[in-house]
């Protein structure tokens, strides 16, 4: 029995050590508030503030560069934006509603609030999501969602459950998944981006984790 208690205590030591190594973001700063936590509420904030820009993308990298203290002429930014990511994806949450979309669902992954906005276009082909040989970018992000893991491709699952409609524009019908706030995403756009993550990102539940 003493032994059965010994290797509970083991394991529960150890799980709660990969918690906290999975859940590091970084040096808090006076507030309490982690490094790359504050760079993530920055980074969600830029959602809002670029929202039905073209150049959303762009001002979204702008947050890296300003957080890594460089410029698009330092010559390998690129690589430093990838490893800050691919180091921290994990981190990068947005905590706090948003001022222009209030009905979306918070807190909920970067990633995930790109989506909510159909803002795919703007910030991941013309940044994170541009290029899966020279900026593979991870994004099996796992997040905790109703006491279950969840990434990325696991919410795009999600929307792809959801009731569908259709709708005519200029004699085309559209395929819309409508969610349970009333959100509708784009069939075509949210099937696509899923097709995509999986062949050039290995993009994986979070079961398959």
């Amino acid at each position: 029995m003493e032994y059965l208690k010994t290797i509970k205590v083991i394991i529960l030591f150890f799980s709660g050590f990969v918690l906290s190594a999975q859940t590091n973001c970084g040096k808090e700063n006076e507030n309490g508030d982690a490094e790359m936590e504050v760079l993530a509420m920055r980074l969600c904030l830029s959602i809002d503030n670029n929202f039905g820009h073209d150049n959303a993308g762009e001002k979204i990298e702008d947050v890296f560069l300003a957080h890594l203290k460089i410029t698009r002429n330092t010559p390998d930014y690129k690589s430093q934006i990838l490893d800050l990511w691919n180091t921290y994806s994990n981190c990068f949450v947005c905590k706090t509603k948003s001022a222009i979309k209030p009905e979306l669902r918070y807190p909920t992954h970067f990633l995930k609030r790109v989506v909510d906005f159909d803002m795919q276009a703007e910030v991941f082909d013309d940044f994170l999501l541009n290029d899966s040989e020279e900026f593979p970018i991870d994004v099996n992000a796992i997040e905790m969602v109703d006491g279950k893991g969840e990434t990325l491709l696991d919410y795009l699952n999600k929307i792809l459950s959801y009731p569908s409609e259709y709708k005519r524009d200029a004699g085309y019908e559209f395929e819309y998944f409508v969610a349970p706030n009333g959100i509708f995403y784009k069939g075509t756009v949210i099937k696509e981006l899923r097709e995509y993550l999986i062949e050039d990102y290995g993009a994986k539940k979070a079961s398959e984790l």
